[in-house]
């Protein structure tokens, strides 16, 4: 059975009073540990994790200075748009099946983002501010610091809330070796895979759940950090021209 120690300090204080219980099925993270391992014999994996860490904290560290102006005025104008906290937190899961605490600028109404997923595109709780800052994707700044403290990378697959992780199998815990993603997956590494895989792009539909899983999946079975830098470039051209939602 999954097993954290949950320190009680402040900035775990949502992890410990929200679950006190594990977060994961047994089966599911026994499929983290099997995957791990596979990972871990893969030939130079380790030097290609410490040289996606490094560049992961050196493009953060200098991102949040640059961007640390344009997270000031979103502040102001979501302060003057509707009441509630700058920062929306929740718990996700992350490498290795450990939950960590996500940031994000806060989009919705105070106190009705926790009522459902809705649609991210056409969503009645969104504020405002928030449609823009999410199309621009300013709303996931914050996560530059998520990436810092280790518990995502630039590139990995998306941050599932546990209860979506609960309704997965075991085989599909490949993903759960990485670190999820400011750039994730899902919606980045599809734009830049193989023509038989993007049947889904050329309908101009979102991708379902198992699609999603499918398309992380394909990106970790023979994982190698030089595939990330086109994930990253897709991620960001969209972010510029906003496309992203």
């Amino acid at each position: 059975m999954l097993n954290f120690k949950i320190f009680n300090s402040t900035k775990n204080a949502m992890l410990n009073k929200t679950y006190s219980t594990p977060m994961l099925r047994e089966d599911l993270q026994e499929g983290i540990e099997t995957y791990s391992k596979q990972y871990s014999l893969q030939t130079n994996y380790k030097r290609q994790y410490k040289l996606k860490r490094g560049i992961d904290v050196a493009f953060s560290s200098l991102a949040l200075l640059i961007t640390s102006p344009i997270l000031a005025i979103s502040a102001i104008a979501l302060k003057l748009d509707s009441k509630g906290p700058l920062i929306f937190k929740q718990v996700r899961i992350g490498e290795n099946g450990k939950p960590f605490v996500i940031y994000k600028l806060r989009s919705m109404k105070n106190n009705l983002a926790l009522q459902g997923n809705g649609d991210r595109a056409h969503d009645s709780r969104v504020t405002k501010v928030g449609k823009f800052i999410r199309k621009h994707g300013i709303d996931e700044l914050p996560q530059f610091w998520n990436i810092i403290k280790g518990d995502m990378s630039l590139v990995g697959p998306r941050p599932w809330i546990p209860k979506e992780v609960n309704e997965m199998k075991p085989e599909q815990m490949l993903r759960y070796g990485n670190k999820p993603g400011l750039a994730m997956v899902c919606y980045s590494y599809s734009k830049a895979m193989p023509k038989n895989l993007q049947s889904t792009l050329k309908k101009n539909r979102e991708f379902t759940h198992d699609e999603n899983i499918e398309i992380e999946q394909n990106f970790y079975k023979n994982w190698n950090w030089k595939k990330e830098p086109k994930a990253l470039f897709y991620f960001l051209r969209d972010l510029v021209i906003g496309r992203h939602i």
